[in-house]
């Protein structure tokens, strides 16, 4: 079967359908009659008209596509001149040809599009701005607080220096004061300590010159620690004698057995013992304690009496816990009379009866 395609107006198309059924009715003949030859020929002269029919129609078409598009491109323009836009109108309108025409418009498009995202762009960059500019506007209101704070500590902190200042001034000026008096308290126990050295050098060569006279001999000399008698007659003490002074002084446990140890090496056991400006059992140096010389003090004429000499060493030992002042005791020396004195100490605990208490002279 023949096919036939319709292009162009409708009439032309009824033309060459009858003509389809026309050829096609003559195929079924066996013969062909002159009739059909030309009809044939008549046909082909159809056909001829039918393309030529159709190429007016394409041109036709073009024409009409492009009186739409000049159409939409009126539009275009009337949108562009009332909106203002008279340059990019001026750029349409100095076209020198039709493609020229919209090669400017695809460029005028373009342009359009560019401003259109330039547009975003700057809008976006604006808000970005803002945005930003109150987020410094509240750091700057934050740096403006702390700052107010800082100098506010500031100020604070410098008065309270000034404060200070004062303070330690007037302070200053008490200590200097302070110790102005004790500077001058020094200096009158300095003057009192040497009145009462002076009066203990006086009593002690009187108590010589006396004991001089009563035996008819010479004094002897004051050595430091050598356990010489004050009148020139011994007066030695056993361990447990020494014990029982020291008990009764309040010494304790191992700290009476060290008393007495410490008593045996630095007089050894000479109650009347001198040693320069040492006395008695304990050998107490008198300087070191003025209260042992103090007119008011009943025991300061009594250095030679056990019980006595006791208690200034229980007093200056703080009770046994401190012999750091005897020098027998730092450099070890008392430790050669542990075992005596320990022995007397355990024969007053286990038989006090057994015991002659030692005699004041």
């Amino acid at each position: 079967m023949l096919g036939v395609a319709c292009i162009g107006p409708r009439f032309v198309c009824s033309l060459l359908f009858v003509l389809v059924l026309v050829l096609t009715g003559a195929q079924s003949a066996q013969a062909e009659p002159p009739a059909i030859t030309q009809a044939k020929s008549q046909a082909a002269a159809l056909e001829a008209r039918l393309k030529e029919l159709s190429g007016q129609a394409e041109i036709l078409v073009e024409k009409y596509d492009s009186a739409i598009l000049q159409l939409a491109l009126s539009d275009r323009l009337a949108q562009i001149y009332k909106q203002g836009r008279s340059r990019e109108l001026d750029i349409l309108l100095s076209s020198t040809s039709w493609s020229d025409l919209m090669n400017r418009v695809a460029l005028l498009e373009r342009i359009s599009k560019q401003d259109t995202d330039l547009l975003e762009q700057v809008t976006t960059y604006r808000a970005q701005v803002a945005d930003r500019q109150v987020k410094l506007a509240a750091l700057l209101k934050k740096q403006q607080a702390a700052a107010e704070q800082v100098q506010a500590a500031s100020q604070a902190v410098t008065q309270k220096l000034a404060q200070n200042r004062q303070s330690l001034k007037g302070k200053e000026t008490q200590i200097a004061q302070l110790e102005k008096e004790w500077q001058a308290q020094q200096a009158k126990q300095a003057r009192l300590q040497q009145e009462r050295r002076t009066k203990l050098q006086a009593a002690l060569a009187a108590t010589q010159a006396a004991a001089q006279a009563a035996t008819q001999t010479p004094a002897p000399k004051p050595v430091p620690n050598s356990g010489q008698a004050h009148h020139g007659v011994s007066n030695i003490l056993k361990p447990e004698q020494i014990a029982v002074v020291a008990q009764k002084a309040g010494f304790t446990g191992e700290n009476l057995v060290i008393a007495v140890a410490v008593a045996m090496a630095e007089s050894g056991s000479n109650a009347d013992a001198i040693g320069g400006n040492t006395y008695g059992l304990w050998q107490i140096f008198s300087y070191a304690h003025p209260d042992m010389i103090d007119p008011n003090n009943p025991d300061a004429s009594k250095w030679y009496d056990p019980y006595v000499n006791a208690r200034f060493a229980w007093k200056i030992s703080s009770g046994g816990n401190n012999w750091a002042p005897w020098s027998v005791y730092k450099h070890g020396t008392y430790l050669r009379n542990m075992d005596r004195a320990r022995a007397g100490v355990n024969l007053l605990l286990s038989n006090p009866q057994s015991i002659v208490p030692p005699s004041v002279k």
